[in-house]
């Protein structure tokens, strides 16, 4: 009698769901901040540390200031470049503002500094830079297309650091071109915006063109595969769960966002790393990170050991020791895809 072999049974990969309260958009990375769209207090600027040890007027959001740590120790411009203005509060911005429309009247105050509630410094993920000089203009420092600055410039896409004010986008941002002004908004949307030469506005724009449930936008960075997707907070393409929240969702901080009457949902394999950022007008930009096929051979083993045994800890500590455990493979990638890297992995 012959025997006959059954096919092998394929089991796709696990996933699990991630919920998200409606009221997290206005929290994150990639929070739009403009003329239309203002902060919202109490979401922002809860864990603010000192960039360097000279200069602790300026405070960045934690993530940016480590990330700015990395970026300035890799070009060491040995004191060319002044911290002129990170963090402000509410009651820094007002005073900031009024004495402009004071000293330099109306039309300068409108093209050069926010008002308050819609400032990008009280979100901690901005920073105005000067070259250092003995007269630094506090509102507008020269920070040039040339020398140690340029080279900050250059260097601070691979690291999620974007010109925010470019020239030719005045009609589109609401501000004047602004060379010194520098905006966090994370690996790997920094390069896509200025391969695009897309402002913050026309990226948030763009990203509604691919939500979830249809096609990603898809960006090879160095040797990771990048997904994005759009997810609307009032459950297009997601799922509404009119019950309230019922899992933790994932801040880029790992704090607790307000709990609202109506939360969002989206399905991910469990171990891909991934993160998820408000955009501050009517959804959420999620970013998934998946390894190229060298990676996961080169690094495959300690993933899959790291995975059985740390499914129950939470995404922002299972991605350290993770990094920690792969960190000899993944270092000897390209300096590109550690700078993607830092602060990516979940």
């Amino acid at each position: 009698m012959r025997s006959v072999s059954a096919a092998p049974v394929v089991f796709g990969p696990k996933t699990k769901t991630v919920r998200l309260s409606s009221d997290a958009i206005h929290a994150g990375n990639l929070i739009l901040i403009n003329s239309t769209y203002a902060l919202q207090e109490g979401l922002c600027g809860k864990c603010l540390v000192t960039v360097d040890e000279i200069n602790h007027a300026v405070r960045l959001d934690l993530r940016a200031a480590s990330v700015l740590r990395g970026l300035l120790e890799e070009i060491d411009p040995q004191g060319q470049i002044a911290m002129v203005s990170g963090f402000r509060s509410m009651r820094e911005q007002s005073h900031i503002y009024n004495t402009s429309l004071k000293d330099n009247g109306i039309g300068f105050t409108e093209k050069y500094v926010a008002r308050p509630g819609h400032s990008e410094h009280q979100s901690g993920l901005a920073i105005d830079l000067g070259l250092n000089r003995p007269d630094i203009d506090f509102l507008r420092p020269y920070f040039p297309y040339e020398g140690i600055c340029d080279v900050f410039r250059r260097k601070a896409l691979r690291f999620g650091f974007v010109e925010r004010y470019q020239k030719e986008k005045e009609a589109i941002t609401g501000i004047a071109h602004e060379p010194w002004h520098f905006r966090y908004v994370g690996a790997p949307h920094a390069e896509i915006m200025d391969n695009m030469n897309l402002s913050l506005e026309e990226y948030i724009e763009m990203l509604r063109d691919f939500p979830y449930g249809s096609e990603p936008f898809r960006f090879a960075h160095s040797s990771l595969n990048v997904e994005i997707f759009f997810l609307a907070a009032d459950g297009g393409g997601g799922l509404i769960n009119p019950a309230g929240l019922t899992g933790r969702p994932l801040y880029l901080d790992g704090s607790d966002p307000l709990v609202s009457e109506a939360t969002v949902s989206f399905e991910i394999e469990e171990d891909l790393p991934y993160t998820i950022s408000g955009n501050n007008v009517d959804g959420f930009i999620v970013t998934i990170w998946q390894r190229s096929q060298e990676l996961q051979l080169r690094c495959g083993s300690h993933i899959e050991e790291h995975s059985a045994s740390a499914r129950g800890a939470l995404p922002w500590q299972r991605s350290q020791e993770l990094q920690l455990r792969c960190g000899s493979h993944i270092e000897e990638h390209s300096a590109s895809a550690r700078g993607a890297l830092s602060g990516q992995w979940r």
